[in-house]
């Protein structure tokens, strides 16, 4: 299994999917993992966004009045782009530390369910906090859980 990690790794897909305001799931990155074979992510930072009211996903770009689904190439044509976000509630209780699914608030919850959707890529591992500990696992790839 390969995993991508917020923040993205790629050029294309610098947007975090888990930082400050906004997360960016676009055509692109659906196209990107599946290319490279990523068949789950791995969610950071969730407990940094506890505070906010309102959580902006960058679902496609606006470019000279087109809207696309993908960032377009090239520096000068970035630069006029304008996001379209998608916004969901901010959730505005602690997460850090959190290890159970279950207990995240529904608003996180339901933030998790809609990027997996838009990256059609589940969701394995959810971080609250600087501790390894501090992982909700939705789904552990790796085989037998360890210390199960």
């Amino acid at each position: 299994m390969r995993a991508l990690s917020a923040p993205g790794s790629e050029a294309m897909a610098r947007n975090s999917v888990a930082m400050a305001t906004q997360s960016s799931v676009s055509a692109s990155r659906r196209t990107s993992l599946a290319m490279n074979g990523v068949t789950g992510l791995c969610l950071t930072k969730l407990d940094v966004m506890d505070t906010l009211e309102t959580i902006r996903i960058c679902t496609a770009y606006e470019l000279d009045g087109k809207t696309l689904d993908h960032p377009p190439l090239g520096a000068d044509a970035l630069e006029r782009c304008v996001p379209v976000y998608e916004e969901m509630p901010g959730w505005q209780t602690n997460t850090a530390g959190m290890t159970e699914h279950d207990a995240l608030p529904e608003a996180a919850q339901a933030y998790l369910q809609r990027l997996q959707a838009l990256a059609e890529v589940p969701i394995h591992l959810v971080s609250t906090g600087p501790d390894r500990a501090e992982n909700v696992i939705v789904e552990w790839p790796f085989g037998a859980l360890p210390g199960a």
